[in-house]
């Protein structure tokens, strides 16, 4: 982590000159609005990633600077304290002018701690700060890669932080079309542009066989692969890059499959599947409501709870990895916690309904504490090993993190594929993961982060 001399800033940003640094934080909001929309102002607009301390003690933050629709900027710090799970968020209003960034925040939110291990420091600026305002001074550095900067609390010289901001390393961030509840992109197949479904569900990505003569792969042999019905050969390949924006793999290898019965976008047809071989190596955050997903290379030490939150009000909860597939714990009904894989690959219909697909096991469990638990309709389904008809049954809730989801549909899986072993996860698709609003997955520090 990097800190700065209180030389390296300007004199009025100084910690032990609140009136100074107030006053030019009071400049955000007194300076005309046509100064802050210039084009000046764009060179600092986006999202950075902050590495600071706050009061003496470490964090982990995000800053978002966007143009605000009266010509000004809207600038939100969301930070957490390492080794303290809830997170803080202020919301203020800035203006960029001689290479700096000044900004009054007036607006703080903050999450409760969840018991008094993770008690904050009491002097730290949440919601409880009623009234508070936080005057911060951001410079930017001569290549316009970093922001160097130091806030103070109301003046307050003994309350102050000092922040240093840097563009996220290697992050694309792209739109997908949402398609019978499914996320869909656009990926590069050796510089060929396919149609392929995102999908956490499957740990290998796969290429439609006609797709793959387009594009010229070659066989390299074959192998089996097991789907949610059942266990299919496969022929291998190696595709020399696969890209998805900016975000890019070399040499991976992948399975040939035919795909063609399964529908995609504009009434055409899947061309392959993306998995965690390639998903896995980055930080992913799906976000449902605008219809983007982010995909950001992870430098050491940037994981875990040094990852900044995303906003006030996000929750964190482990995420083991299984042969290449995140998991996830849910407690049904109050009382069974059950294993789920996360499979952005699912999705039942279009409907902003919450569907999780059970195991046979797990059903059998949940009857024997509700008897009166029966099948209310049927699926009929297309997987892997081909069509079955699957029993659907609505459950009282289902919980993570202490976030509720009510009355959601358990589809009810056979015990065949990768359903069959006595101890197999359930699957969470996307009209469940919708519920949990934006959506992070740290397939290196192991935790899924969402913000409903």
């Amino acid at each position: 982590m990097r800190t700065f001399p209180a030389a390296s800033f300007p004199r009025c940003a100084r910690p032990g000159r609140p009136v100074s640094l107030a006053r030019a934080a009071t400049l955000a909001v007194a300076l005309p609005l046509a100064l802050a929309g210039s084009a000046l102002a764009q060179t600092i607009t986006g999202e950075w990633r902050v590495a600071g301390t706050q009061e003496g003690r470490a964090i982990a933050a995000q800053l978002e600077v966007v143009p605000a629709s009266d010509g000004g900027l809207t600038v939100r710090r969301a930070f957490r304290f390492a080794g303290y799970e809830p997170a803080y968020a202020w919301t203020g209003r800035g203006v960029y002018y001689g290479g700096a960034l000044r900004v009054l925040f007036t607006a703080l939110r903050g999450q409760a701690p969840a018991g008094p291990s993770s008690t904050p420091p009491a002097s730290s600026p949440s919601s409880s700060g009623s009234g508070l305002r936080i005057y911060a001074y951001y410079a930017l550095s001569a290549d316009g890669a970093r922001l160097n900067g130091v806030w103070q609390v109301d003046g307050n010289g003994a309350r102050w932080g000092r922040d240093t901001a840097e563009r996220p390393a290697g992050r694309s961030v792209v739109s997908f079309t949402d398609f019978l509840s499914t996320p869909f992109v656009q990926v590069e197949v050796n510089g060929s542009p396919r149609t392929m479904l995102f999908d956490t569900g499957a740990n290998t990505t796969a290429v439609d066989a006609n797709a793959a003569r387009e594009i010229g792969l070659v066989s390299t042999g074959t192998s089996t692969v097991a789907g949610t019905t059942g266990t299919l050969a496969v022929q291998n390949a190696r595709v020399d890059r696969l890209r998805l924006g900016q975000a890019s793999a070399s040499n991976v290898n992948v399975t040939l499959q035919n795909l063609s019965g399964f529908l995609a976008p504009n009434g055409g047809r899947e061309e392959g599947l993306l998995g965690t071989d390639f998903i896995g190596r980055f930080l992913v955050t799906l976000n449902y409501a605008r219809g983007t997903l982010a995909l950001e290379s992870q430098a050491p030490g940037m994981q875990g709870l040094w990852l900044p939150p995303l906003g006030a009000g996000s929750r964190s909860v482990p995420m083991p990895v299984v042969n290449g597939l995140p998991r996830l714990r849910l407690r049904l009904d109050d009382s069974l916690d059950c294993d789920f894989t996360i499979d952005s690959g699912l999705g039942y219909e279009e409907t902003d309904q919450a569907f999780l697909s059970i195991t046979q096991d797990m059903w059998d469990r949940l009857r024997l504490r509700s008897p009166a638990l029966a099948p209310e309709r049927y699926f009929t389904v297309l997987g892997m090993g081909g069509w079955v008809q699957l029993p659907v049954a609505r459950i009282r809730r289902a919980a993570i993190g202490g976030f509720v989801v009510d009355r959601p549909w358990v589809v009810v899986q056979p015990r065949a594929g990768t359903f069959a072993a006595p101890d197999a996860p359930g699957l969470v698709g996307n009209n469940f993961l919708r519920k949990l609003g934006e959506v992070r997955l740290d397939f290196r520090g192991r935790r899924l982060e969402f913000r409903p």
